[in-house]
């Protein structure tokens, strides 16, 4: 799935609430509330799960989680485009995005627990991970990627 350039903001709501914000490379915006925290580190210990995800998708060069879906033109139920022109025939080519992604939106929603778990040490040496425990949902890249390398290796 190809991903062009996006901007990305995340606004502080009252509370602990947060909007998350993506400038997609087609000049449309979406924005979803947000918040889920995830626990990483110490002190303060904490990062808005959304946030979470795009490091680690991004670092794992996971083009088919949650924001390259999004960036492609995905939607979930949960995203509003607040500006913008979406194309002719957006919302089909959103299904088709999802559909063509696949279990890999929740392969990488599997992949940032772990990641978070494991920086918040909250995985003990030897423990078996989540993606280890469910081994349908261990990850892979789209057609023409190379795999993942292989964490028990």
């Amino acid at each position: 799935m190809a991903r062009g350039a996006m901007r990305v903001e995340f606004v502080k709501e009252k509370g602990r609430r947060y909007r998350s914000r993506l400038h997609r490379a087609d000049g449309v915006v979406v924005e979803f509330e947000g918040g889920a925290w995830n626990k990483v580190g110490r002190r303060p210990g904490e990062l808005p799960h959304d946030l979470a995800h795009l490091i680690v998708e991004d670092e794992l060069g996971l083009r088919e989680g949650v924001w390259g879906v999004l960036a492609a033109g995905g939607m979930f139920r949960h995203a509003t485009v607040v500006a913008g022109r979406r194309a002719p025939k957006a919302t089909r080519h959103g299904r088709d995005v999802i559909d063509e992604a696949g279990d890999r939106i929740m392969q990488a929603e599997i992949l940032t627990r772990v990641v978070c778990d494991a920086c918040a040490g909250a995985l003990a040496a030897g423990a078996a991970a989540p993606a280890a425990a469910a081994p349908a949902a261990a990850p892979r890249r789209g057609p023409g990627e190379p795999p993942l390398p292989d964490p028990a290796a």
